[in-house]
């Protein structure tokens, strides 16, 4: 028998509100997270916990330019926890985001070595190098705040938040319009929205300020085959070639572009160069097919991962003894509350996760909780690379049918891997949503806790399944 999980409110629990204000953060809802940061100063019954709230406050004015408000918050943090080297240093990074380069430049002294007995910042030196380097005129006085928008960009581009790419390349562009990276992503956003000519002349300019970029090439060539211009495309496929050798998807795009301007035989040879750099590439594989020029296409051979799921699968199946099934499409979720689930997707054979090691708990949570899941999850994944955190992954199902999937993987506090496909648009609830974690992260439900976490949208009364894998709630 299933446990009920007990809903903290959010109202009155500081537990409950922390989390939506993560959520909030995580999703750039910066003004609805400052109204919920300061209800947590209302209602903060410990003394160390104001400090980070503080700080967190001043993190989501920064984000909206909102600097002096920013540094009042720091103001607060600092009075209550005196000589942290992070407020100090987080005072420096907001007065340089505001182009006040000799206040930042004097904010940070008190963090370098040999200044009196004041706590160091490990970042400080090589802060203090940029900013001089700045306040002799190399860089734009601008330029902390366009690196932080860049940062931010290259976050959203993963999560597939293209309306906020493109807010944000306008904003650098605006600032310093002499740098690349801003033009680049703007047309990288007007891409992913098929506003192709807008999105070949942000590369253009892109590229007029730093030349011979092969991702900024590729994408000019790629433009102009998706505008059916193949002529004017082949000189920048060919010197993204050049630049990379290994660049599979610019010969398929060569090939695309030769089969525009009716050259058969050199689109075929295009096509066999990308198989040569990649010989599973299923595009490829697919247009010599089309011009009668190889066999059908075929999926990569199946992962040892995947060889070992199909014979889990029937396995775990017939151990269910409290068998459940949801379907969503090609998807099909089985589980049973006492062992564990298998997720299929019949359209996509390597869309396939398997657990068993239940329990679950279950409970019915509401919308507004599961937005406070997925916005707290793109928060940890994108800015809070905790250092004990081995793996985490995240699909969600839309009822259009598009499929986002985010896997990441750790290796203590750095990054290794990262694969995203689809889109992810934290403002919309899923008909299934599921998220795992295989970490040593200490939570109510366990110390440690792994877990597995699946959202289930069952007609009106959506669910919500969590495992622990056996461990019970602290009493």
């Amino acid at each position: 028998m299933s446990r009920p999980l007990h809903k903290p409110h959010r109202e009155n629990n500081s537990l409950a509100i922390h989390l939506h204000s993560l959520a909030l953060m995580g999703d750039e809802r910066w003004a609805e997270a400052i109204d919920t940061l300061q209800r947590m100063l209302a209602i903060a019954e410990h003394p160390k916990e104001r400090p980070i709230i503080y700080q967190n406050l001043a993190g989501c004015y920064r984000a909206l330019e909102r600097i002096d408000e920013a540094l009042a918050a720091l103001d607060q943090a600092e009075r209550l926890s005196p000589d942290q080297p992070d407020i100090i240093f987080a005072r420096a990074v907001n007065l340089a985001s505001a182009a006040r380069i000799p206040e930042a430049i004097a904010a940070l002294k008190p963090l370098l070595p040999g200044f009196l007995k004041r706590p160091r910042h490990p970042q400080a030196e090589d802060f203090l190098r940029d900013l001089r380097r700045i306040q002799k005129k190399a860089s734009s006085p601008h330029t902390v705040h366009v690196e932080y928008l860049h940062a931010q960009i290259d976050d959203n581009v993963e999560l597939g938040d293209m309306d906020r790419i493109e807010a944000k390349a306008r904003r650098m562009i605006e600032l310093d319009p002499g740098r690349a990276e801003g033009h680049f992503s703007l047309g990288n956003a007007f891409e992913e929205q098929e506003r192709r000519q807008e999105a070949l002349e942000a590369f253009l300019t892109a590229e007029a300020l730093q030349p011979d970029n092969p991702p900024t090439l590729y994408n000019i060539g790629f433009c102009y085959v998706k505008l059916e211009q193949p002529a004017e495309a082949l000189p920048w496929l060919e010197r993204a070639l050049q630049h990379d050798p290994e660049h599979r998807a610019a010969c398929l795009y060569l090939g695309i572009a030769n089969e525009q301007l009716g050259r058969r035989q050199q689109a075929i040879e295009w096509w066999q160069r990308a198989l040569q750099i990649s010989p599973d590439y299923y595009a490829a594989q697919d247009h010599l097919h089309k011009v009668g020029a190889g066999p059908e296409a075929q999926d990569a051979p199946p992962s040892p991962n995947n060889q070992q799921y199909r014979k889990m699968a029937p396995l775990v199946k017939g151990r269910m003894r409290q068998r459940q099934v949801a379907r969503n499409g090609s998807v099909t979720l089985t589980w049973d509350p006492t062992l564990g689930y298998v997720l299929e997707d019949k359209e996509n054979p390597h869309n396939f996760s398997l657990y068993a090691g239940g329990p679950f708990f279950q409970g019915t949570p509401d919308d507004d909780e599961i937005l406070d899941i997925m916005g707290a999850m793109k928060l940890f994944l994108t800015q809070l690379y905790a250092s004990n955190t081995r793996e985490v992954a995240m699909l969600v199902y839309y009822a259009d049918g598009s499929i986002f999937n985010y896997q990441a993987q750790f290796d203590g506090n750095e990054r290794t891997d990262f694969t995203t496909d689809g889109r992810f648009d934290v403002t919309t609830v899923p008909l299934l949503f599921k998220l795992r974690m295989d970490s040593d992260l200490i939570t109510p439900l366990g110390d440690p806790m792994h877990g597995v976490l699946i959202y289930l949208n069952r007609q009106r009364k959506p669910g919500i399944l969590l495992s622990t894998l056996g461990m019970l709630p602290k009493k």
